[in-house]
């Protein structure tokens, strides 16, 4: 195998490049997201300062029944109409670091309709047996005989068997006969060491998320500048001869594939949020309500984290995918649309879920887990459930789409000619990018004409027809690439240039029996940034096929990362687009 060399250039005519600085802020917010990204917990979860020393109300408790009545008692001094505005839905203390859903709920006339109540009631979804149970029987009992007696009844929470906390629910009389107050409300038993290695773990994870953004995104931009600035525009297939153009402007990506592909990061993010079980619980009350807005938007806030469970199983499926060859059947999936899906699942499914008959198979799995028929039940089980649930969503979205875009193209087989055209400028920046990217480039781009020609889009044509060359197939990378903005003497932009970063390509998947492969080798002269081309320099090492659709990829000089595929035939971008 030839040894590739890294081209060294020396200082030569300066041509004045710059960063779009609209770009940088939108690359710097998003960085910034996902810096902050473990610490988004303390939305629900209480800071390690804050947290007040465990409280164990039944620790004298000679029976389960005693139990459940002292922890009842303790939380009903903490949450009643006289401790609160008769308005409130939901309620955090974080003196006690517990939280209370209530909501006001008539009595039915019949006790027949104890599960169509059940649906009706707060954070139905995570009732026990025990409750479940105490629900039907307040129904059956006479109006005499709910307001002379006490209804609540309260659980120990599990996680892997060690102490969580305490569930309860419990009914509270108001002023009319046939309306009764509900409540349920959690205790949880959190170790402020604990909750402060939680903190460490965290600014542990985010300082690797700063570095991994560095050392495979940001730096690169370092080479490419000095490249642009010292050979202008040099390309390594057309002999290091450059346009006449005279400055160059340079559109910032966003950097997000770059940390989403990493496993660490997500093995450790589902490690965090495993952690933090108990609030999850908090979070699933807050999203089964929709009349306290500000604590609905919250859940759905604390409950998209589960979207990390995602991303890890796109790792897994990606890599067992390029083992198999089977890139063709999967459509690499757009992160803010997983985002987006992961706050419909973190949110209105589980308002539906919570109330219909969907929390039926969640109370299967509370049953499972029981310990003991009366006191306790592990969690464990529906964490399992939901992040399997979090972790088959890119799954399904992936193949859902390429299915739909095989029924499209088959659909559009009568057009060809047209079909044709639209393929051959659809992977422009403007049009082939996230919704994010699109908005930042329809400002960036605001003053450059749709008439100026676009190199670079060619790539994803290629990677349509061979999907084997993605490195990670199921994440798509498009958002990451660069945008150059070439400009003449007169200071009009005259060419647009899409760069995608050299390392989303898995160069390792073509092998020396393949017709339509890509060959790496070194740059004869200095080149700004790599090139994928059909042209073979002097260096390139020799192959069994060398025909037109055998690919080189010639080196960009200071070992630059970012590559282009240049357009033979460049599609323009109309006025129509």
């Amino acid at each position: 195998m030839a040894k590739v060399h890294t081209t060294v250039v020396p200082a030569r005519q300066a041509y004045p490049t710059r960063f779009n600085r609209l770009s940088l802020v939108y690359s710097t917010v998003f960085t910034l997201k996902l810096v902050i990204t473990p610490f988004l917990a303390y939305l629900t979860e209480p800071f390690p300062w804050t947290i007040p020393p465990m409280i164990h109300p039944a620790w004298n408790a000679t029976s389960k029944a005693e139990a459940s009545r002292l922890t009842a008692v303790y939380l009903q001094s903490i949450y009643n109409n006289q401790t609160m505005l008769p308005t409130t839905v939901c309620y955090r203390d974080v003196t006690t670091n517990s939280n209370m859903l209530r909501l006001l709920r008539p009595v039915p006339p019949s006790a027949s309709e104890c599960m169509q109540y059940l649906m009706c009631l707060p954070g139905a979804g995570l009732y026990t047996e025990g409750m479940r149970e105490l629900v039907c029987s307040f129904l059956s009992e006479s109006e005499q005989g709910r307001a002379r007696m006490s209804w609540q009844h309260c659980d120990h929470v599990l996680m892997a068997g060690l102490p969580m906390g305490d569930y309860c629910l419990w009914f509270e009389a108001t002023g009319k006969p046939t309306d009764f107050m509900v409540y349920h409300a959690l205790l949880i038993w959190e170790d402020p060491v604990l909750s402060w290695c939680k903190l460490v773990y965290r600014c542990v994870l985010a300082t690797y998320i700063v570095r991994v953004l560095w050392r495979r995104y940001y730096s690169h931009y370092h080479v490419l500048l000095r490249n642009l600035e010292t050979l202008g525009w040099a390309n390594a297939d057309r002999g290091g001869t450059a346009p006449s153009f005279s400055a160059f402007e340079v559109i910032v990506g966003d950097p997000t594939y770059m940390v989403l592909s990493d496993p660490f990061v997500s093995i450790a993010m589902m490690t965090d949020i495993w952690m933090g079980l108990p609030y999850l619980a908090i979070a699933t009350e807050r999203t089964s309500q929709i009349t306290d807005v500000w604590n609905f938007v919250l859940g759905c806030m604390y409950s998209a984290r589960y979207v990390w469970a995602g991303y890890l199983m796109m790792w897994i499926v990606s890599k067992v995918v390029q083992r198999h060859g089977w890139e063709r059947s999967f459509q690499p999936v757009e992160p803010a649309h997983m985002a987006m899906l992961a706050y419909m699942y973190g949110g209105p499914l589980v308002l539906l879920m919570n109330n219909s008959a969907l929390m039926v198979p969640i109370h299967a799995l509370i049953d499972l887990s029981v310990h003991d028929r009366e006191g306790m039940f592990d969690a464990i089980p529906g964490c399992i459930y939901w992040t399997t649930i979090m972790a088959v969503v890119p799954v399904v979205t992936s193949t859902s789409w390429k299915l739909w875009r095989r029924c499209r193209r088959v659909r559009g087989t009568a057009h060809d000619l047209q079909a044709t055209s639209l393929c051959r400028r659809r992977y422009c920046p403007r049009l082939y990018n996230d919704w994010k990217s699109r908005c930042v480039l329809a400002v960036a781009l605001r003053r450059v004409p749709r008439t100026v020609r676009v190199e670079g889009g060619r790539l994803y044509s290629f990677l349509e027809h061979q999907p084997r060359f993605r490195r990670m197939p199921l994440f798509s990378h498009r958002g990451a690439d660069s945008i150059v903005l070439a400009f003449v003497a007169d200071r009009t932009v005259a060419r647009q240039f899409r760069l995608t970063f050299r390392g989303c390509l898995a160069l390792d998947g073509s092998t020396a029996v393949d017709v339509e492969g890509i060959t790496a080798c070194a740059t004869a002269v200095p080149a700004t940034f790599c090139t994928l081309s059909s042209v073979k320099c002097p260096s390139c090492p020799p192959t069994p096929f060398e025909g037109p659709h055998r690919l080189y990829l010639h080196k960009g000089a200071n070992d630059c990362q970012w590559m282009l595929y240049p357009d033979g035939n460049a599609p323009r971008e109309v006025a129509q687009e």
